[in-house]
């Protein structure tokens, strides 16, 4: 996770300085320059670690789920849980995540966390309800993967270095669009000022709303391909395929917003998917599996048998 940090704060800092020699070359003071910077940069970093530092308990609080006791599971489906994660996280070499079951009728699973020793991987009834052992298999080995890959930390940063980019272009554009009302008496200036704050507020809306979720929703249809891949390595492609089938049949997800992003599952949106969606297609993944596209390119030194 460090070296993601690192990177991310690198990529932060050439972000704010293209972008400072952009507005200077535009002839905007200096000063103001300074301010949109810094301010900017402020945002993404504290937005990053604040995210980082409470994703976990955020989606433990959000979902309500029960802890499984890792040590003296309560019945044979505890058992099998605890003891199938046991076998994946060792052939990953990873640490024992925690593990937990919440009520949804729907068949989900979601894996969270900021590091990859504090990583949690929840569980729907529906989902131990609804699918076979061999797939309960196939969707937690999919969760591992993410663990494994470092997806959510990979997600998180690439909401904050968003969180930059948004400031900076919000501010800028506030910025021209301030100077567009002429002027040099006391009202005009006044009439600046508000061009200026409602621009740079709404503008931030609409960007965060519309290119934000593009950005994150392409990288999170990407890494649940993936994900699938990286299931497919560990207990087979004809499992993961029989659990996705299952997915498909599953009643929609009922997850908060900020959860299934991080969900097997995810939202099913009609209107351009491709677009919006943070899922690809069920039939999609299906195929890419059958493909195997994606198993070609999964870190195999540690999924192979």
């Amino acid at each position: 996770m460090l070296r993601r940090i690192i990177l991310f704060a690198l990529t932060n800092l050439s972000v704010m300085l293209v972008f400072g020699i952009f507005l200077y070359i535009a002839g905007i003071q200096f000063q103001t320059i300074y301010k949109i910077v810094i301010s900017s940069g402020l945002v993404g970093l504290g937005s990053v670690i604040t995210t980082l530092r409470m994703s976990k308990e955020m989606v433990l609080k959000s979902v309500q789920g029960v802890p499984i006791n890792i040590k003296e599971p309560k019945d044979k489906q505890e058992r099998f849980l605890v003891e199938t994660i046991q076998r994946q996280r060792k052939r990953l070499h990873l640490p024992m995540p925690e593990i937990l079951v919440y009520k949804a009728n729907n068949v989900n699973a979601f894996a969270a966390g900021c590091r990859k020793n504090s990583a949690v991987i929840g569980v729907s009834t529906g989902l131990l309800k609804n699918l076979e052992e061999s797939e309960v298999e196939a969707v937690l080995a999919h969760e591992m993967s993410h663990i494994f890959n470092g997806d959510m930390v990979t997600m998180t940063l690439i909401q904050g270095i968003i969180n930059a980019y948004v400031g900076v272009i919000a501010n800028i554009l506030a910025q021209i669009s301030s100077n567009c009302v002429s002027g040099t008496s006391e009202t005009i200036a006044h009439h600046r000022s508000m061009v200026h704050n409602l621009c740079s507020k709404y503008l931030k809306y609409i960007l965060f709303g519309v290119v934000s979720t593009l950005i994150i929703n392409k990288f999170s249809r990407y890494r649940e391909y993936y994900a699938d891949a990286g299931s497919a390595s560990i207990v087979g492609t004809e499992k993961m395929i029989a659990a996705l089938k299952k997915l498909k049949l599953s009643y929609p997800p009922k997850e908060p917003d900020n959860i299934q992003i991080f969900c097997i599952n995810g939202k099913r949106i009609k209107f351009f998917p491709g677009l919006f969606s943070t899922h690809p297609s069920i039939n999609n993944r299906i195929k890419a599996l059958i493909d195997g596209k994606y198993i070609k390119k999964v870190k195999t030194c540690s999924y192979r048998r």
